[in-house]
């Protein structure tokens, strides 16, 4: 803000004998006033003229993929452009039949337009993932694909190897392993048993026969026996 500063007395005796001078004194003062409000416009109007320029909202362009597996990461891919500078990009969703939505903030891909963000889907909830995305610029102009109340939406289907792995059971080549092994400890309890009974008898006891024991396996139908 400018001042007029008061003057001394030996400038307002030359003042007073030389009009001129006090009339180039006061417009030194005008000059310097009219250059500073005539910047502090410029700056106004260019600064008005900039907010006004960016009218424009950043535009988006999904890569949509319409199919999923439950149990694998899912990725949603976009390419969003602006006039100026992004702010944020956000991906919202949530599984079908939730009534909440989540955020999670879709980056950049080495520094390109391409934006992206993943979600996790578990096996054991294969629901249809809901959602929308939403850019927004340092303008504050936003652009949405896909809304709230009608989202995008990638189906989901149940993994089904997984699904059959898990009915299916054990193997038969495990059962027959399990009877095996159950059936050569049952010898041998037979046989240390057997081996017990004749060291404690009195005298001499006669020499142990051997039975020869043969054991099948059958890969479908279990195991057999032979004596």
């Amino acid at each position: 803000m400018l001042k007029y500063f008061p003057l001394d007395s030996t400038l307002k005796t030359v003042i007073a004998q030389n009009p001129s001078v006090g009339r180039f004194h006061h417009f030194r003062f005008f000059l310097a006033a009219s250059i500073t409000l005539f910047a502090v416009c410029l700056f106004a109007t260019q600064d008005a003229r900039a907010q006004a320029a960016d009218l424009e909202p950043p535009t988006i362009a999904l890569e949509e993929i319409e199919k999923g597996i439950a149990g694998e990461m899912q990725t949603f891919t976009a390419t969003i452009t602006d006039n100026q500078q992004l702010v944020s990009v956000v991906l919202f969703h949530r599984l079908a039949g939730d009534e909440n939505y989540r955020s999670t903030e879709m980056l950049p891909i080495a520094d390109s337009d391409i934006h992206s963000a993943s979600v996790a889907i578990t096996t054991d909830d294969p629901r249809d993932i809901e959602y929308y995305i939403q850019a927004e610029d340092f303008g504050g102009n936003k652009a949405l694909k896909g809304f709230a109340f009608d989202p995008l939406v990638r189906m989901i289907s149940p993994d089904v190897v997984a699904i059959a792995t898990v009915a299916a059971g054990p193997t038969p080549a495990s059962r027959n392993r399990k009877f095996l092994w159950g059936a050569i400890g049952l010898i041998a309890v037979v046989v240390l048993a057997t081996q017990a009974g004749g060291s404690d008898s009195g005298g001499s006891a006669p020499p142990a026969t051997e039975v020869p024991i043969d054991i099948e396996v059958n890969p479908v139908g279990g195991l057999g026996f032979s004596f």
